[in-house]
């Protein structure tokens, strides 16, 4: 389960656990729980296991990184 696409983000991982998302973000576990429910995040579901694409997710991190912070009762 490798990847060699040679953009250097996450060297020869093609899959995060949610643990290794969080350390990358150093948000917390829960935090990477809660991500896994919102639309686009790149999660793939098993049976009684998570795994996060690692490509897709710095992809989706530097689209919300672009997005900005937002307030919750703000439109988008």
């Amino acid at each position: 389960m490798t990847s060699d696409d040679g953009d250097g983000s996450f060297p020869g991982v093609l899959l995060l656990t949610p643990q290794q998302a969080a350390e990358l973000c150093q948000v917390s576990v829960d935090r990477i729980y809660e991500w896994t429910y919102l639309p686009g995040f790149p999660v793939i579901a098993g049976a009684h296991q998570l795994r996060i694409h690692a490509r897709l997710f710095d992809d989706w991190l530097i689209q919300r990184a672009v997005q900005g912070r937002r307030r919750e009762n703000e439109t988008a």
